[in-house]
């Protein structure tokens, strides 16, 4: 009788490389330390994937590890900075409307 195997290895092309691969809450290292010649072994079974990199979106899915391997792959999109808040300028009314006055 043959068993299936136990983990399986996923591969992942990711940008940006250096990107963190997540699995079930656990860091498992970059995702560029994983590739088609080494990847990264994980159990036979359903996961959560999570990709992530500072100043990015993050990448959330579920991982259905079968005994064939499998390689991810993502561009992270980049996070959306939120806009400046405007700055007064000199010589401006203050808030609340009101005119400095001079003595």
């Amino acid at each position: 009788m043959i068993r299936p195997p136990e983990a399986e290895g996923v591969s992942f092309l990711v940008t940006p490389s250096d990107a963190e691969i997540v699995i079930d809450n656990a860091v498992s290292g970059k995702a560029s330390d994983y590739s088609d010649e080494r990847p990264l072994k994980i159990p036979v079974g359903e996961h959560t994937l999570e990709v992530r990199a500072p100043g990015y979106e993050s990448y959330v899915r579920p991982l259905s590890v079968s005994p064939n391997a499998k390689r991810i792959e993502a561009t992270l999109p980049r996070k959306e900075e939120p806009p400046a808040a405007p700055k007064e300028k000199s010589g401006s009314v203050p808030a609340g409307g009101a005119s400095p006055k001079t003595l």
